[in-house]
């Protein structure tokens, strides 16, 4: 069983995305949350102008059991600035899926688009989202499972902010403060 959750979880890391929505792009849109009115709330919270940390703000950093959970979250940017189509796969609890794909939502309007940018162009971006649990007397399997996540969101996390793949822009996951243990 746990065999094959680690195979599933390697295949999603070196697939990082369907088939269907392969594509080399120049067209990339630049995430840009601030305007006249937020600028004081972004001086003060500038952390939250890196787009990973942007989506992930408002979710939990730990949870109080011994799980370990992630998601990709692919969300594809049109020539309007607009979020036209989301899709997640991963076990993240509902509650905090729901939580991201309104922080994707509320990209909109936060795009620089580049000049002369086409009604056709639209560029995918792929976001990584861990949530860690404690370890603390935690049976075998969670340990396992807690240290496949675990390693998972190191490789992400070497990445540069934003790295081109053949699937749309893979973000790096957002920063979490430290990995939890008791």
């Amino acid at each position: 069983m746990y065999v094959l959750l680690r195979i599933a979880l390697l295949f999603s890391l070196l697939r990082v995305g369907f088939p269907a929505l392969a594509q080399y792009t120049s067209w990339k849109p630049t995430f840009n949350p601030m305007d006249v009115r937020q600028a004081l709330f972004y001086i003060q919270k500038p952390h939250l102008m890196n787009l990973s940390n942007y989506l992930g703000h408002t979710v939990r950093d730990k949870m109080d059991d011994c799980k370990a959970e992630s998601a990709l979250f692919h969300f594809r940017v049109n020539s309007q600035g607009k979020i036209d189509s989301i899709r997640v796969e991963g076990n993240l609890r509902a509650a905090y899926k729901t939580i991201i794909v309104t922080n994707i939502k509320s990209t909109e309007g936060k795009w620089q688009l580049p000049q002369n940018t086409r009604p056709e162009d639209y560029c995918w971006f792929i976001y990584p989202h861990f949530v860690f649990g404690y370890t603390y007397s935690c049976p075998p399997e969670s340990m396992e499972l807690y240290r496949i996540q675990q390693t998972h969101y190191e490789v992400y996390n070497r990445l540069k902010p934003q790295t081109e793949t053949r699937y749309g822009i893979l973000l790096s996951p957002r920063e979490l403060p430290t990995m939890p243990r008791r």
